[in-house]
């Protein structure tokens, strides 16, 4: 059974309302007590800008007793009336094990405000790992906008290292020069098997293992260069439109399995 956290309306304990139940009895005064009740007590709680400390350490409190499944869904209501409170946020994130779309949605929203908290280094010791190495860019704008001077090396030092190990040699002539190789060749063969597809005339299935060899041997060779040179984290122009016409051909290719068939 899965619960919501509420507040008792009597002695304003935090309490587990069970979804689907309409009374419950709170665990602090012994009282049945409206689940609907509950909810909104706890809404109204969290609305008042002066409970916000408190209500932040009685989620933390929550997050130690119960784990951080009960503690999150009242700091998620708590960032939701108070967006701009940097602190919230990042509780969410740190009870959330630091995952990359919630390390996304903080560095995006706080990055750029110039002010100084004492969870950035946690914040930073915890997601600044090679998974996130696409943020590298916000990184460093949090770093020079979260932490003293005389902290950042550190953490700049860190950047660095990873940087090396993420994209190891992909900005070299020879890396990219494969790429582009591989995007021209690979969008080439999508769209002559299109034809050949319309052209021949094939069981369905032998088209679908075709292009199921197709896009195994293109998968492979994009594995083997990004073994090779690394990941790339910034990408130019022309990079992006061969990408994107390889992409657009992979849908071809797919969508030509079904149409050869059919023609």
């Amino acid at each position: 059974m899965s619960y919501k956290p509420a507040a008792c309306p009597k002695c304003d304990s935090i309490i587990l309302a069970p979804n689907g139940e309409a009374f419950i009895r709170c665990p602090g005064c012994q009282k049945n007590i409206s689940a609907e009740d509950a909810l909104k007590i706890l809404d109204d709680h969290c609305s008042i800008p002066s409970n916000t400390t408190e209500m932040i350490e009685k989620s933390l409190i929550l997050e130690k007793k119960f784990g951080p499944e009960i503690a999150i869904p009242i700091l998620a209501l708590l960032h939701e009336k108070f967006p701009e409170n940097e602190e919230i946020l990042f509780l969410i994130v740190k009870m959330s094990d630091f995952q990359t779309q919630l390390v996304r949605e903080y560095l995006t929203k706080f990055k750029d405000v110039p002010k100084k908290v004492s969870f950035a280094e946690d914040f930073l010791t915890n997601s600044l790992t090679v998974r996130n190495m696409e943020f590298v860019g916000m990184f460093e704008d949090y770093i020079k906008n979260k932490l003293r001077p005389h902290r950042q090396e550190r953490f700049i030092l860190l950047i660095r290292e990873l940087k090396t190990s993420y994209t190891k040699s992909s900005n070299s002539t020879g890396a990219l020069t494969l790429l582009f190789v591989f995007y021209v060749l690979s969008s080439v063969v999508n769209f002559a098997a299109v034809i050949f597809f319309m052209l021949s005339d094939l069981h369905l299935l032998w088209y679908a293992m075709i292009a199921f060899c197709v896009l195994g041997l293109e998968m492979m060779l994009l594995f083997l260069h990004n073994r090779a040179f690394g990941n790339r984290i910034k990408i130019g122009d022309r990079e992006r439109i061969l990408m994107i016409i390889y992409m657009s051909s992979i849908v071809i290719l797919i969508g030509g399995v079904f149409i050869g068939a059919v023609i």
